[in-house]
């Protein structure tokens, strides 16, 4: 077993990353964040607030301040996010290169699968509404390569299974139907249906799910 020490760092008013339900009390804590969540940070991570806490609580007058004059050139934001792990020095010169080449493999990404992902992410952290939002943004892209029937009816599948964790089982069997409309041999959609209507016996199906169901 290994002990990792953290410095102590005085924050006063520590930051709070409503998505993972926790709060940072320094720049070690914040780095662990950074490298083990890349589909969180990606994009809109390193904002005012996030620098106003480097500044103010952690105390790094430098970092701070290069962030700020990075954004402000339109800096690519995964920079950001890799001079934030060098600075604070927490993983070696060797994780943070890693971490680099995740960041550029989950670029190269189709967007549309990029945004799956980052919905997938939120529903594996139990963020159902955040996750919601992602997958119908997704209902909205045009047709190519990688946004066929098949994706689809996996996005109105993983819609349903928020909504059904949420409770809302008549709008999760509508997604689900939606997914079969899209995806009519995956037989996992059918098996959530009868989940449903076996948790919910007053659910409305429509008749041809009735026939075989019987």
């Amino acid at each position: 077993m290994s002990l990792l020490l953290c410095r102590m760092e005085p924050v006063a008013h520590p930051f709070e990353v409503p998505e993972l339900g926790v709060r940072l009390y320094s720049s070690q804590e914040l780095c662990y964040v950074i490298y083990e969540n890349p589909l969180l940070v990606m994009d809109d991570f390193v904002d005012e607030r996030l620098i106003q806490f480097i500044r103010q609580d952690l105390n790094m007058e430098f970092l701070a301040g290069k962030l700020e004059n990075w954004k402000k050139s339109g800096e690519n934001p995964d920079n950001l996010l890799l001079l934030i792990l060098s600075e604070c020095q927490y993983y070696t010169g060797a994780e943070v290169s890693r971490y680099r080449q995740t960041l550029i493999q989950l670029r190269k990404k189709h967007p549309a699968q990029l945004e799956k992902d980052r919905a997938d992410y939120f529903f594996e952290k139990k963020q159902y509404r955040r996750a919601i939002s992602h997958y119908e943004k997704l209902l909205d892209r045009k047709r190519d390569n990688v946004v066929d029937d098949r994706f689809l009816g996996r996005v109105w599948c993983c819609l349903g299974a928020c909504q059904d964790r949420l409770f809302q089982f008549e709008k999760a069997y509508k997604a689900y139907d939606r997914a079969g409309f899209y995806d009519s041999k995956n037989l996992e959609i059918l098996e959530r249906i009868y989940s449903l209507k076996a948790l919910y016996p007053q659910l409305p199906l429509n008749e041809r799910y009735q026939t075989l169901f019987k």
